[in-house]
């Protein structure tokens, strides 16, 4: 028998939050501005590609696992 563990899709700041990273600690790790952060956060369909592979490497999760819609 084979278990597997699928991670549940979770929103941007719910991952930096469960990583237990703030606001400033999230935006410089990923080369952009807090406000920056905050919008992508509050539209995920905008964050650019790249961004959004930074984050969830910041965030050590798949971008699968992240919901940017």
């Amino acid at each position: 028998m084979v278990i597997l563990h699928i991670e549940k899709e979770v929103s941007l700041k719910e991952a930096r939050v469960r990583l237990g990273l703030n606001e400033i600690k999230a935006s410089e790790a990923a080369g952009i501005t807090i406000n920056e952060l905050i919008q992508y956060e509050e539209t995920p369909g905008e964050v650019p590609v790249s961004i959004a592979l930074t984050l969830a490497n910041i965030y050590q999760r798949t971008v699968d696992t992240i919901n940017f819609n």
